[in-house]
């Protein structure tokens, strides 16, 4: 799931709802750790004791955005960080924009 940094309420609770349901009927919820829409499914798919991936635009030990850093702990038990650049990498616009492609 993807969508917006600053979404609205409804939207925040939407996709976490998402992620939840899916999560409950043994899908596994994949998206970027971003703050706003995809931190939503994420905690939702935790919340349902599912499966849940996130793929960074950074390396595993340079969490973007920071205060994410509890998420990615937690998706850490039930699921994994995925990135194709260096575990210390800065998060960078090539890298965020090719999760998308």
């Amino acid at each position: 799931m993807v969508g917006t940094r600053q979404p609205s309420e409804a939207a925040r609770a939407l996709a976490a709802a998402l992620g939840s349901t899916l999560a409950a009927h043994g899908w596994t919820v994949i998206s970027g750790l971003a703050a706003g829409i995809d931190a939503a499914a994420h905690w939702g798919a935790l919340r349902a004791g599912g499966r849940t991936l996130a793929v960074l635009g950074s390396g595993v030990r340079s969490l973007y955005p920071p205060e994410n850093a509890l998420l990615a702990a937690q998706i850490i038990t039930h699921g994994a960080l995925l990135s194709e650049t260096h575990p210390d990498a800065a998060p960078n616009s090539p890298a965020l924009v090719a999760r998308t492609g």
